[in-house]
Order: C-alpha cells, then sequence, then structure tokens
C-alpha cells in the first residue's frame, strides 16, 4: 500500500470512454505545474502529442463521479 495514491483519469479513444489510473507515491502527494509538465516533456523528447499539452496538465480535474 502507498500512502498517496491519487486518481489519474485519462481519456482512451482506443476505448472511447474515461479510464481511471493512479499515480503514487510514498513520500508526497504526486503534482507539477504546467512548468514542469512541460520540462518533462523536453527532457524525454515527447512532442506533437494530440490529446495533451503542458498547459493542460494542471487544469485535469476529477469528474462528478470519480471524486472520492
Amino acid at each position: 500500500m502507498f500512502r498517496h495514491v491519487p486518481p489519474c483519469p485519462s481519456t482512451l479513444p482506443l476505448y472511447g470512454s474515461l479510464w481511471c489510473l493512479a499515480v503514487t507515491s510514498d513520500t508526497e502527494r504526486p503534482q507539477f505545474d504546467a512548468e514542469a509538465a512541460a520540462q518533462r516533456l523536453r527532457e524525454r523528447k515527447i512532442s506533437g502529442l494530440k490529446y495533451y499539452n503542458a498547459e493542460l496538465h494542471p487544469r485535469c480535474s476529477l469528474p462528478s463521479f470519480v471524486r472520492i
């Protein structure tokens, strides 16, 4: 068991619906802002994404039926 287990919703176009994953940590609640997301994308040489961008990341929130 992990101390922090926030859900991470994601739409998977292949399945046409919302799926929920979990981002887990024992030491701190995993979260980061748009600049941190942009930095990770640059470091990993990820570009041209169709459904995700760094500015979108901090705005992601859980739909009502997923909220705890």
